[in-house]
């Protein structure tokens, strides 16, 4: 990537960049919001931003670091700003208008009910975390993003992301055992109760 001709406003370049990296940048803010629609508003936003303050950025840093470190606060601000559209899900209740019932024995349609309803789950679970947490957690979970770039796209110190990651899954651990305990072990109960 020739940042030289960036500086200069060249649009070649530019176009250039936003091959190159706008389907991983998709992805990532994909990853924040669960929505396709925001995710492409928010890749828009990247770029527009990008272009504006392509100045400033250091030619000795990673572009793509750059481009995921502007997605990252264009996805959280998004997130803060419709608070209740991205924090009124419930793992108790989502699953109900979202999961279509299959015909029964059609067992791909079984395995794709349960990997949604893992989706789901993961992403309420993703939800409930600190900002800090989740970020760290889905950039480790975003094309296997190792430590030092984490660190450098959350502009913290190595040993601070390694913190981050623990607490995370171990804050989703508790999140999601909660969740199984309360509705596998009441359903298995219940199935105890009617077995005669």
């Amino acid at each position: 990537m020739n940042i030289a001709l960036l500086k200069k406003g060249d649009h070649r370049a530019f176009q250039e960049l936003i091959d190159s990296t706008h389907s991983d940048v998709f992805r990532l803010a994909l990853k924040f919001t669960t929505n396709r629609d925001d995710a492409k508003d928010i890749a828009q936003e990247v770029y527009l931003e990008a272009f504006k303050n392509i100045s400033d950025f250091r030619e000795d840093a990673n572009i793509r670091t750059w481009l995921y470190r502007i997605t990252v606060n264009r996805s959280l601000n998004l997130i803060k700003r419709n608070k209740n559209k991205f924090h009124s899900l419930s793992i108790e209740n989502a699953d109900e208008s979202i999961i279509q019932i299959p015909t029964p024995g059609d067992h791909e349609a079984d395995q794709a009910i349960e990997n949604k309803e893992l989706k789901l789950v993961l992403n309420v679970a993703l939800s409930k975390l600190p900002d800090n947490q989740r970020t760290a957690f889905l950039l480790f979970n975003h094309d296997g993003m190792k430590y030092n770039e984490i660190a450098e796209v959350m502009n913290l110190s190595l040993s601070a992301v390694e913190s981050l990651i623990f607490r995370s899954k171990a804050n989703l651990r508790n999140i999601l055992n909660d969740y199984y305990k309360k509705n596998y072990a009441s359903a298995q109960v219940f199935k105890n109760n009617n077995v005669k």
